[in-house]
């Protein structure tokens, strides 16, 4: 059976996604599939709007068949590590035959072409991106401008955000000589807070909707995803967003050293003399985030790395691969790719945290503190019982819809 795997965030899952998950199943000819999906913190440096475990709900309810967790250590970070944690754990699943992905650009000879000239970065080629870096550019555009240098005449746009992800999707499957097939889906509409197109939204300018406490919202989402959210509002849950943790995050940075920031991996080309900077004068984290943004430094990468701070992520931590596959919804014909994953994949999958927890190796055991530390910090602006509840990754169980 063709079984499609999806990278998602579904934050929340909106009607632009449903028409990805209908094309993707189209153009792989795929009876099955399967989202890895983000953790309670996100690439774009914030938290979830809603749970991991809610937005997989989500997921499964507008037709994903099995949603399995892309742990912290890779959903909060750069496109790099977040594209490797993804593609690395579907490509050891051992079940999925397709990854399709939404692009700006369906290009997929030309995407493939930079992947593979990435994939091994020559010194002449890190020569021309240190020398980008080194004229103050931010590394998404440098990293641009360098392979402008040397592909100048691709047809798109290069530092888009869902290109960067396709290249780097691209990059690990040729790293690791896979056979997934890998299938784009030009993004329909509109993205990243930008107006609407009919009833397609992208995810920023839903979050921004349910921030205002604009009952808009609902028109730019699945009736299924609006049935979840519905129930989980009326029970007390809070939408949570990155101005949330801003007591947390200032006591963080009022109470550290330039030493101390130093062990996070997004300190870095003196991103620590910015954030201390801002100090003198800001009093919340948007302050901060403000303060330190510039043509170097983007609000994404300094969100980003105030999440490593936030949940004490270091350098070390990028020498870590994913140890373990967790579940965390299915339906029936999850229970199938369930069933056979069990069978086939070269890491263990995961549905019961806790068994699992107890006897992992060293690798595994820290990738599963992030997501316990992460998950205890996320949960405890709630106010409404249970999703206040501490150490939820021990008491939640894979959500099992029919």
């Amino acid at each position: 059976m063709n079984i499609v795997g999806i990278v998602a965030e579904y934050n929340p899952f909106h009607n632009g996604h449903f028409y990805h998950l209908q094309k993707a199943k189209e153009k792989a000819q795929a009876d099955h599939s399967v989202a890895i999906m983000s953790s309670n913190f996100v690439q774009r440096g914030e938290p979830g709007i809603f749970s991991k475990w809610q937005r997989a709900e989500m997921a499964v309810a507008n037709g994903i068949d099995l949603v399995i967790e892309l742990p912290v250590l890779f959903s909060s970070r750069s496109a790099y590590y977040f594209a490797f944690g993804s593609v690395y754990s579907l490509i050891k699943s051992r079940v999925i035959t397709h990854l399709a992905f939404g692009v700006e650009a369906d290009d997929m000879d030309s995407l493939k072409k930079i992947a593979g000239f990435l994939t091994f970065e020559s010194d002449s080629f890190k020569n021309t991106l240190h020398y980008f870096l080194k004229d103050g550019h931010s590394y998404p555009k440098a990293r641009e401008l360098a392979i402008l240098e040397y592909f100048p005449e691709i047809p798109f746009t290069l530092n888009q955000p869902n290109v960067i992800l396709a290249i780097n999707y691209l990059k690990v499957l040729h790293q690791y000589q896979s056979s997934i097939t890998p299938v784009s889906v030009e993004r329909l509409g509109t993205y990243h807070g930008k107006k609407p197109i009919g009833n397609i939204a992208g995810a920023t300018f839903v979050r921004n909707l349910l921030e205002a406490n604009n009952s808009e919202y609902k028109y730019y989402l699945t009736p299924e995803t609006n049935k979840v959210i519905d129930s989980i509002l009326n029970l007390g849950f809070k939408p949570v967003f990155l101005k949330d943790f801003d007591q947390q995050l200032m006591f963080l940075l009022r109470s550290t050293t330039k030493e101390k920031l130093m062990v996070h991996p997004g300190i870095k080309e003196g991103l620590e003399n910015k954030i201390l900077g801002t100090l003198f004068n800001a009093h919340h984290i948007s302050e901060v985030i403000k303060g330190s943004n510039s043509k170097r430094y983007t609000e994404t990468r300094i969100k980003r790395t105030l999440v490593e701070i936030l949940l004490g992520l270091t350098y070390q931590d990028n020498l870590l691969t994913p140890q373990y596959l967790r579940i965390l919804a299915f339906n029936d014909k999850g229970r199938e790719i369930l069933k056979e994953m069990k069978k086939e994949s070269t890491l263990p999958v995961v549905t019961k945290f806790a068994d699992f927890y107890h006897q992992a190796g060293t690798d595994a055991k820290r990738i599963m503190d992030l997501d316990l530390a992460a998950t205890n910090i996320y949960s405890q602006i709630q106010n409404a019982s249970p999703y206040n509840a501490y150490n939820q990754e021990f008491t939640n169980s894979p959500l099992f819809l029919k």
